[in-house]
């Protein structure tokens, strides 16, 4: 199998953590932020992840966790087989890849694209050296498509924060009557996404399973990223990181 994705993506990363968790082998092919279009449209996708099974293609980080459960080898299934548990799942899992991602991914990118130094930093991470090459040369171009796709103008990032602080909050009423998941018994789709979408806030040790240089938070982003991590939401997504399996 083949993984199309923007290496330091969190949505790749729930794509990649999916994969792993299964046992499943599969090579990775990362591209920058705007350049990965010329390989995800060439399967039928406008972003990534895109998975490649033989003749078949997945596209989209949850589907890609369908996909895991159908085919894989984890001890459980990440959408659990009881009707009522899996409706809580998939709905939490909707509702983190419709607010919890994008108020994340936009926090940390109207932070990136103030500074192309800055924003090559990360955007390159987890890149082959051909791609850095090529996204050093294009640097300019994606800096302003990211503005333009983003919709990053003056305050995105003061927004995003306060739909990161909805979102935990929101994570952290759901964990105060002392549950260990987000839904049913055990680890499922819900907790895996909402500890690999709230990444970008959390920055959490493990992220990528080795295949990702670790971030760590950069000083003027190091007082928000504590705070995030200080709230129950923050503690579980980085509890989930510690068995965060890593690929054989």
């Amino acid at each position: 199998m083949k993984l199309i994705t923007i290496p330091f993506s969190h949505f790749c990363e729930k794509a990649r953590w999916g994969l792993d968790r299964a046992g499943l082998a599969y090579t990775e092919k990362g591209y920058a932020p705007v350049v990965h279009r010329l390989a995800v449209t060439a399967r039928g996708s406008t972003t990534a992840p895109v998975l490649v099974d033989g003749r078949r293609t997945v596209r989209g980080s949850s589907a890609i966790l369908e996909h895991c459960d159908a085919i894989g080898h984890a001890p459980a299934p990440l959408y659990p087989q009881d009707p009522a548990t899996r409706r809580e799942v998939e709905e939490l899992v909707a509702r983190f890849d419709e607010r919890l991602g994008p108020t994340t991914r936009l926090w940390l990118y109207a932070w990136a694209v103030e500074d192309r130094e800055r924003l090559m930093r990360f955007c390159s991470r987890g890149l082959a050296p051909g791609q850095r090459r090529r996204l050093r040369r294009v640097l300019p171009a994606v800096q302003r498509a990211l503005r333009v796709a983003m919709q990053i103008g003056p305050h995105a990032q003061e927004r995003s924060a306060r739909g990161a602080d909805e979102e935990l909050a929101f994570v952290s009423q759901r964990l105060s009557d002392g549950r260990p998941y987000l839904a049913g018994d055990g680890f499922t789709a819900a907790d895996l996404t909402f500890a690999a979408l709230a990444s970008p806030v959390l920055m959490p040790p493990g992220y990528g399973g080795g295949a990702v240089p670790p971030a760590t938070p950069p000083p003027e982003l190091a007082d928000a990223v504590a705070r995030w991590r200080d709230t129950p939401a923050g503690r579980h997504g980085t509890a989930m990181y510690r068995d965060r399996p890593v690929p054989a």
